[in-house]
């Protein structure tokens, strides 16, 4: 518990009294529960520093009081523990009875002294001969108040402000101003010093503020500019690992001694990467062997060929319609087998596993299957699609199981 600690001189001598709250609110429910609450977080906020909870601790018994067996037990502590005893005067708070009892208890132990009056609503009205209050025009306290001031009070009237709650802010002047007056007591100090100090801490907060909104953008463009940094950095290293993996397949193709694994290494490596090693590793593999070259020259416009399984034929086809398969020899390619598959281009194909069977796709949506053993068209064929088939491979066992893909 935060503790107000209050040091005065009597007699010559000095005295600390130390106190857990700086002022107890006592008022009446049924008449200033919006208010209270208002005027205690007024209170709080008035004149603190940036880096306090509250500027002072206001004793409010919805607010501070938790769960007690004893509730008078209770409130008679924070009673005792406070500096000042703050009553919101009206009509209903002098018919109450815990507000009677509260303000007899702090009468029993301090008499007036340091007893403030917040007017909210009734008529306070002093008669200076009687050295009282007129208790024949007064409505607002409760009367076991009748004798206990030696003089008039200067008491704080907020009966124009009670009823309109937009107004209960320290945005508003006249609320700030009747805060400040209460507030310049509980603190001990003058209004205007009280008032300078408010402003002080209002505009150091503003500085803070924008401060942190200052600092918070320059860390997003920080992030921000890190975070691109970051993808580039990311780019490029897919690049140089493009580019890397390029090469290994390109060098690896010109490794290789079989002419079919060789072409597709090398093509494997120009379509991750086309690049002049890619290019390099195709040209020495088709300068390498030269069976591949005239077996390409030899067919017309080729789109697409197949080894078969073995590396002994070499399958081609283009756009009409024919496929040629030549056996590839060390004396030179030789034409073993040729067939006319159809008038619409044929786009791809694939030997079967075995070698026997030549599967061909084209651009009717077709595949076809031709047994290369027999040199003669099979009699099956195959709709799969109404889009060109433009990849195709044969499964396990002689094409019992194959795969197609085309156009999306």
């Amino acid at each position: 518990m935060s503790l107000l600690t209050l040091s005065r001189r009597r007699e010559g001598t000095s005295s600390t009294e130390t106190y857990a709250f700086a002022a107890f609110l006592s008022y009446s429910h049924a008449a200033d529960n919006a208010f209270a609450p208002a005027l205690q977080a007024a209170l709080h906020r008035f004149a603190k520093r940036w880096y306090r909870l509250r500027a002072i601790r206001v004793f409010r018994d919805e607010s501070t009081l938790s769960t007690t067996p004893g509730l008078w037990s209770a409130i008679s502590r924070a009673i005792a523990g406070s500096r000042y005893f703050v009553l919101l005067a009206s009509p209903d708070a002098a018919q109450s009875h815990w507000v009677a009892r509260e303000v007899a208890f702090w009468c029993a132990e301090r008499g007036s002294s340091n007893l403030l009056i917040v007017l909210t609503g009734g008529e306070l009205v002093w008669d200076e001969s009687a050295g009282d209050f007129d208790w024949s025009r007064t409505n607002a306290l409760p009367p076991v108040l009748h004798g206990a001031f030696r003089e008039e009070p200067r008491f704080l009237d907020f009966r124009g402000l009670v009823h309109e709650p937009s107004r209960l802010s320290l945005r508003d002047q006249e609320f700030r101003d009747a805060v400040a007056n209460l507030a310049a007591t509980l603190h001990g100090r003058p209004k205007d010093e009280l008032l300078g100090e408010d402003v002080r801490q209002h505009a150091l907060i503003r500085r803070w503020i924008r401060a942190a909104v200052a600092t918070l953008a320059v860390l997003l463009l920080a992030a921000i500019a890190m975070a691109i940094v970051a993808l580039l950095q990311r780019n490029e290293a897919r690049e140089q690992a493009r580019t890397a993996t390029s090469r290994l397949l390109a060098a690896e193709a010109v490794a290789e001694d079989r002419i079919d694994r060789s072409l597709l290494l090398g093509l494997a490596s120009w379509e991750l990467k086309p690049s002049p090693d890619a290019r390099g590793a195709l040209a020495e593999v088709l300068a390498r062997d030269t069976r591949a070259v005239r077996v390409l020259q030899g067919h017309g416009r080729v789109d697409a060929i197949a080894f078969s399984p073995d590396g002994q034929r070499l399958a081609a086809t283009g756009r009409d319609g024919t496929v040629t398969v030549w056996d590839v020899l060390d004396t030179g390619p030789q034409v073993y087998a040729v067939a006319q598959l159809g008038q619409a281009p044929l786009r791809c194909l694939a030997f079967s596993p075995s070698g026997n069977t030549l599967v061909v796709g084209g651009n009717d949506g077709r595949v076809r299957f031709w047994d290369v053993t027999a040199r003669e068209v099979s009699g099956s064929e195959m709709d799969v699609s109404e889009e060109p088939v433009l990849s195709i491979a044969s499964g396990p066992g002689d094409v019992r199981r194959m795969a197609t893909a085309r156009t999306a």
